[in-house]
């Protein structure tokens, strides 16, 4: 249930985090030595944005994949019964 919980929680949190409900904004990395003044420069160009969200999306989708997965091993194995010589 722990291990649901937890993928549960890091696909909404991803989810929030591409809607921008999150401020994620990596101007946010030095505040606590900055302040409200804190900034970074970073040179990106449009291949590298593309592919970082492909990345992210793909990571995404692929720890939902095993995390269904997981759900129905552990589903088989409880259902499934324990010693085959019952039949």
């Amino acid at each position: 249930m722990l291990a649901l919980i937890n993928g549960v929680g890091l696909i909404v949190l991803s989810c929030f985090q591409f809607s921008h409900f999150l401020d994620n904004c990596y101007c946010n990395a030095s505040v606590i030595t900055r302040g409200t003044n804190s900034f970074i420069i970073a040179v990106l160009n449009t291949d590298s944005v593309t592919t970082m969200r492909n990345s992210r999306i793909i990571g995404t989708a692929l720890s939902g994949v095993v995390m269904v997965i997981y759900m129905v091993f552990i589903w088989l194995t409880s259902v499934l019964p324990v010693d085959i010589g019952d039949f």
